[in-house]
């Protein structure tokens, strides 16, 4: 992974370096970063994947580029937008709602039928005038999108790298907060993730935490970082009422993300401190955006999974949020109480004291 001269260098063993009295002076300065730095986004291109980023964008996970000589779908489901040009980038999410409503997308030969296919809306799209107008026709929604310009520049380059070769990858790296902040700065997906996997939660300040907060653009990203290294801060709690208030889609996740990893990760933590929470579950349970409610959903479920007490308390919760108004309200409740009922779940938590 890492090149010869590098390797060569004394106190260098799979990525880290020693620092017995004779090389106390060779720690992992700036020079080194940098080499390291270098050898790391080699390694992620190496093991970039076309297919991987198709299936990716297919469960919501935001791209950067993909053309559409390249592989849309997964398996034989490949295809090209009815009536576009040959050049075509491909950009942004999706939720199932917007899915459903894009341009119809043509059947390859002797493939299954294709169900929800597509895997983003575009958002540049060099079409001659005849082609566009057949696009824009074909789907209100793209062509109202189209003319408002709505959708933003994706912030990061996908490489479609699967989340266990990358903890191999941090593994051989080992900690480095310095390395961490350049590969977050590379405006790269894995190396994103990969930031997260190295950071040393200790020397996260409240900066560096808004910083990488504001840069989240995939749910993937939020909840591999929350859970690696932003939920060990010493300030989580006071950020966690911060975020749940804010607009902002994947903001507002990682509020709830983070009670998530919180439920697993913080033994210390009393059943009191999570009741506080319900209240920022019950107030964002309305909110209707995909990425949201699901991290809604998945906070309350792991709360409830915590020991009987608080089981009991998150099965009333789902109840009065199962008889709400709003659609998201519903689904939350009906979908957290179906598991926080469960035998699977019940038996698992008999036994633990609460």
């Amino acid at each position: 992974m890492f090149s010869s001269s590098l390797k060569n260098r004394p106190g260098f063993c799979r990525g880290r370096f020693f620092d017995p009295p004779l090389l106390a002076s060779f720690k992992r300065t700036q020079y080194n970063i940098e080499m390291e730095y270098e050898e790391i986004i080699k390694k992620l291109e190496s093991l970039k994947n076309p297919k991987n980023i198709a299936g990716m964008a297919r469960f919501g996970i935001r791209i950067g580029a993909l053309n559409t000589n390249q592989s849309q779908f997964s398996g034989a489901n490949s295809g090209k937008v009815r009536g576009a040009s040959e050049r075509i980038d491909t950009k942004g999410i999706v939720s199932d709602e917007q899915r459903r409503r894009l341009p119809e997308f043509a059947r390859p030969k002797g493939s299954q039928k294709m169900v929800d296919s597509c895997v983003a809306p575009p958002r540049r799209i060099n079409l001659d005038a005849s082609s566009r107008r057949r696009v824009l026709k074909s789907s209100n929604f793209l062509a109202s999108k189209l003319a408002s310009g709505s959708y933003s520049e994706p912030c990061t380059k996908v490489f479609g790298i699967p989340i266990p070769e990358l903890r191999k990858i941090a593994k051989q790296i080992g900690k480095n907060h310095g390395l961490a902040l350049k590969l977050w700065d590379s405006r790269i997906h894995e190396a994103r993730i990969l930031a997260g996997y190295i950071e040393e939660p200790e020397k996260i300040t409240e900066k560096q935490f808004e910083k990488w907060v504001k840069d989240f653009d995939s749910w993937d990203v939020v909840d591999q970082v929350c859970s690696s290294c932003l939920d060990k801060t010493k300030f989580i709690i006071d950020k966690i009422f911060e975020l749940s208030k804010r607009k902002e889609e994947f903001t507002k996740r990682t509020a709830f993300t983070l009670i998530c990893c919180l439920t697993v990760h913080d033994k210390k933590m009393t059943d009191k401190e999570f009741l506080k929470f319900f209240p920022l579950i019950k107030k964002a349970s309305t909110d209707e955006r995909n990425f949201v409610k699901k991290a809604v959903n998945w906070a309350l479920r792991q709360i409830g999974k915590r020991n009987k007490k608080l089981n009991v308390q998150a099965i009333k919760l789902a109840l009065r949020l199962r008889s709400g108004q709003a659609k998201s309200e519903k689904w939350i409740g009906g979908n957290a109480l179906r598991e926080l009922t469960s035998k699977k779940v019940l038996n698992r938590i008999k036994h633990l004291s609460g």
